[in-house]
């Protein structure tokens, strides 16, 4: 196992606290950096074994992550390794070995077609590079937080003057309530045609009152000695009819009420933007 010297990986250190190191290193192939040009590969398996490939020799070993202290310990026959995760993304894993300034640098061989660097200059470009990234997407970021932050702020501020241009409104909508209403002809027509519906309200409600009290108190005696009681049939029908035509208008008016007009009004005014 061979470490190399990267100064860039001393200002560039993005690893998660909560990296699950099992998921990143097991079930994959991972090719070894190295400047010998012959092929290494590591296969880390989930029961802590390692097969270690050199030149297409076999090597087995053992792996084990440490939490307290977030290494990962390659344990060999003949020696083994203390290595904390430095940088990981989907073509790379760096590990730096533990006490030193020195980097194994492992390579997903998934992708390793389209990612195979032949020295520490094609590595440091490349970390070079994800940084940029790294930074540019943090600015990016940043960017929209405070557009998002500028955005609210606007919203509040007008929430808040909106706010107060509607108390504003408000309080001179009451001084000149009466004023406003008395100079709408659609508010005056209102009022006038409410008056004649309570007329004729009231009307029907008499009528109603009076065949009622007409045929409690002869009605009843009529029909027992006549014997006849289709006219008073259809006189409790006329009174069934007038009550309902009673309930219904009140309920539901056939005409614009003032309470409405007064509110479109005061709705108006107060939006009203000078």
């Amino acid at each position: 196992m061979k470490t190399y010297l990267l100064d860039i990986l001393n200002r560039y250190n993005r690893l998660s606290d909560n990296l699950d190191i099992k998921t990143v290193l097991c079930n994959k192939s991972w090719q070894i950096f190295n400047n010998t040009r012959y092929k290494e590969l590591y296969i880390f398996q989930e029961d802590g074994s390692l097969i270690a490939s050199s030149k297409g020799n076999v090597t087995n070993a053992t792996w084990k992550y440490i939490s307290a202290n977030k290494s990962l310990i390659i344990s060999f026959k003949e020696q083994s390794y203390m290595l904390h995760p430095s940088f990981l993304d989907n073509l790379l894993f760096v590990l730096q070995k533990d006490g030193t300034e020195e980097y194994l640098f492992m390579i997903n061989e998934e992708h390793s077609n389209t990612f195979q660097p032949k020295s520490l200059n094609d590595l440091a470009f490349y970390l070079k590079r994800q940084k940029e990234a790294e930074k540019k997407k943090q600015l990016q970021h940043e960017q929209a937080i405070r557009a998002e932050r500028q955005r609210i702020q606007e919203e509040n501020k007008l929430k808040h003057y909106k706010e107060q241009w509607i108390a504003c409104r408000s309080q001179l909508w009451e001084q000149q309530r009466c004023k406003i209403l008395n100079s709408s002809l659609e508010y005056q027509t209102a009022l006038k045609n409410r008056m004649k519906w309570r007329i004729v309200k009231l009307i029907t409600f008499l009528i109603m009152i009076a065949c009622w009290t007409w045929f409690i108190s002869y009605g009843v005696d009529y029909m027992n000695k006549t014997r006849t009681g289709s006219w008073w049939a259809w006189t409790i029908i006329i009174i069934q009819i007038l009550s309902g035509v009673a309930f219904f208008i009140e309920l539901f008016p056939p005409y614009k009420t003032p309470t409405r007009y007064e509110e479109e009004l005061k709705q108006n005014f107060i939006n009203k933007i000078d």
